[in-house]
């Protein structure tokens, strides 16, 4: 018998959740801040005085970075922090958006787990294939439990 072996698979990179939940960010050019002002236009009209989250991003600045990109949440540009921000600031929507999604970065980074696979052996099977033995593992798991006659 050998002995099992041990396969350690690092934790998956933990993904930025948080431009998935925003439209990014248009040039800061005369086209990109018309579609940015008919954004915040259209914002303001479907969510009233209710601030941004995760299902209300509030749209960014024209030429600023995205999200969660250790960004300064002051002025959206990267390079620096919020002290030491000499730029011109964003809407204060905006810098509240920024922050969220940075706290929804940190969450989504500090829980990501170690998977670790122990086995006798490195039998990997496809999708299909698990699929197909839970499915008849919980079948034959069944069978005899209902209630009348036995067969």
């Amino acid at each position: 018998m050998s002995s099992p072996t041990v396969s350690y698979i690092p934790a998956p990179k933990a993904t930025n959740p948080a431009p998935r939940c925003s439209g990014g960010t248009h040039p800061n050019t005369p086209a990109g801040i018309a579609l940015y002002n008919d954004q915040i236009s259209k914002w303001h009209t479907d969510n009233g005085t209710r601030g941004p989250n995760e299902t209300r991003p509030y749209p960014l600045s024209p030429g600023s970075s995205p999200v969660a990109s250790d960004e300064c949440w002051k002025c959206g540009r990267t390079g620096h922090v919020g002290p030491s921000c000499t730029q011109t600031s964003a809407p204060g929507l905006e810098v509240r958006w920024r922050m969220i999604a940075t706290s929804i970065k940190k969450g989504a980074l500090a829980t990501a787990p170690q998977v670790n696979l122990v086995g006798e052996e490195r039998q990997w099977t496809s999708k299909e294939e698990y699929d197909a033995s839970v499915i008849a593992a919980y079948i034959a798991d069944q069978q005899g439990k209902e209630d009348g006659p036995s067969a």
